[in-house]
Parts: C-alpha cells; sequence; structure tokens
C-alpha cells in the first residue's frame, strides 16, 4: 500500500521519521505524548471507562486530566507546606514580642 505524506512544516525529527516509515521502518513516535502502562483495580477501570464516556472523553484525555489534576494539588498542598512552616515559626524566647504580635494580628481581617 504507498504511503503519503504531506511536508508542510515538519521537525527534522519529523522528517528522519518519515523517511524511515517510507523505507518500511517502524514508527516509533506515532504519538507526540508519552505512553505508559499502568495496573489499576478493574473496579476503577469500569467506573473511569464509564466516565469517560459520559464525559465524552477518551480514556487516555480522563487519565491525563486526573493525573495532571493530582500533581497540581500534591504541587500545590508542598508550596502551602513550605510557607506554614516559615511562617509557622512565629518570634520564639521573647514573651513581649509574641503577645504583641499576637494582639496586631488578632485586629486583622484575613
Amino acid at each position: 500500500m504507498p504511503r503519503t505524506l504531506a511536508w508542510g512544516n515538519l521537525s527534522a525529527g519529523d522528517l528522519k521519521n518519515a523517511v524511515h516509515l517510507f523505507a518500511g521502518g517502524y514508527n516509533h513516535r506515532y504519538t507526540l505524548h508519552m505512553k505508559t502502562a499502568v495496573s489499576i483495580p478493574d473496579s476503577l477501570y469500569n467506573e473511569a471507562e464509564r466516565l469517560a464516556k459520559g464525559l465524552r472523553l477518551s480514556r487516555s484525555s480522563l487519565y491525563a486530566r486526573a493525573l495532571e489534576r493530582f500533581v497540581q494539588e500534591a504541587r500545590s498542598q508542598h508550596v502551602t507546606a513550605s510557607l506554614n512552616e516559615v511562617y509557622g515559626k512565629g518570634p520564639q524566647g521573647d514573651e513581649f514580642v509574641e503577645v504583641a504580635a499576637k494582639r496586631v494580628l488578632e485586629g486583622e481581617d484575613w
């Protein structure tokens, strides 16, 4: 079966891949994204399949969105924990400063 290709704006990597394909080789980069395999419980898989279908998303899109959200939340929690560690350590050792700081902060609208 003859192969056709629109040359357009191909990158050097895409051109190399195209030449390899025309020579009858295997396309190792048929997608621009990382492919991976994971093991999940059947019940979670089935629920995800129903959700993807209901949202009219591909399975890959659903998993990518879920993982992206998980990573963002983890990053946010790390930042919050770091800030709490820095700012949670109030003045220590000087009771006058501690009491004064508490009084000032109690009057502020957060």
